[in-house]
C-alpha cells in the first residue's frame, strides 16, 4: 500500500511539475484548429501547423499579448520564418492574416481546390530523394503575371512527369509594383526577398558556379543577357 501511495505520489507530482513548467512558459503559441490545440514555443510554429494541418481545416495561431511589443517582435521572435517554412510546402494554404497588421494572431486559410497541385509540389520539389536530377527552368523573366501564366499551363504536367521546376533564373533586378531596389536590403535578388523557396535544388547558385568552368557558355545561356 505503502508503495502503491508512493507511485501515485510520485505521478501526481510529475503531473504538478509538467503543468507549472507550462504555466511558467508565458511565452507559448497556441495552433489550433477544428478539434486540435496545442502550443509551442516561436521557432517550432511550422511542426505545430504541420500537426494541425492534418485536419484540412483553417488554421490560426495566437501569440501572448504581451510578447507583441516593438515593431519587429513577430520576424525577431523567429515566428515569421517558421511560418514561412511550412508553407513552402504547402500550396493548399493561404495567409488570410499575420501579425504585420499590428495583430497577435495568424489566420492561414485551406483551399481544398489546391489539395492536387499542392501535393504534387511538395512530393517533386521537396520531398523525393532524386528531386534535384531533372529540373525545368521557366526560362526569362518578362513579368510576373506572365510567368504564373506560363506555368499555369505547364507547370501541373510537368510535374507529373517527374519533373521539380525552378523559377525564372535571370531575376536579379525585377521588381514589384514598388520599383524600390532598397526593400530587400541584402538579398541577393529580389525574387528570393519577395517569394518563398520553390525547391531545395540550389539551381541559381549552380549556374552560377558554372560560369566560372568548360560549361560557362551554357550556363550564360541560362542567366539570359538580362537581369529584367
Amino acid at each position: 500500500q505503502n508503495a502503491a501511495m508512493r507511485a501515485r505520489r510520485g505521478v501526481l507530482w510529475c503531473s504538478a511539475a509538467a503543468l507549472g513548467a507550462a504555466a511558467s512558459d508565458a511565452t507559448l503559441w497556441t495552433v489550433s484548429t477544428r478539434g486540435f490545440e496545442t502550443t509551442c514555443k516561436a521557432p517550432e510554429l511550422d511542426a505545430a501547423l504541420a500537426r494541425a494541418a492534418s485536419v484540412k481545416a483553417t488554421l490560426t495561431a495566437t501569440a501572448p499579448a504581451h510578447i507583441t511589443t516593438g515593431a519587429d517582435w513577430y520576424a525577431a521572435s523567429g515566428a515569421a520564418e517558421a511560418v514561412d517554412r511550412f508553407l513552402t510546402t504547402r500550396l493548399e494554404y493561404v495567409i488570410a492574416r499575420e501579425p504585420f497588421d499590428g495583430g497577435n494572431v495568424v489566420e492561414l486559410r485551406y483551399d481544398s481546390r489546391e489539395v492536387q497541385l499542392a501535393q504534387l509540389w511538395r512530393r517533386h520539389q521537396f520531398e523525393r530523394a532524386d528531386a534535384c536530377k531533372k529540373v525545368v527552368t521557366l526560362g526569362q523573366l518578362a513579368t510576373l503575371g506572365a510567368t504564373l501564366n506560363k506555368y499555369d499551363h505547364v507547370g501541373m504536367d510537368t510535374l507529373r512527369r517527374g519533373f521539380s521546376v525552378q523559377h525564372p533564373l535571370s531575376t536579379k533586378g525585377w521588381y514589384m509594383a514598388d520599383h524600390d531596389a532598397n526593400f530587400c536590403g541584402a538579398a541577393r535578388g529580389r525574387w528570393e526577398c519577395f517569394f518563398l523557396p520553390w525547391n531545395n535544388c540550389g539551381t541559381h547558385g549552380k549556374v552560377e558556379a558554372a560560369l566560372q568552368g568548360p560549361t560557362s557558355a551554357a550556363a550564360s545561356k541560362l542567366l539570359g543577357s538580362s537581369s529584367a
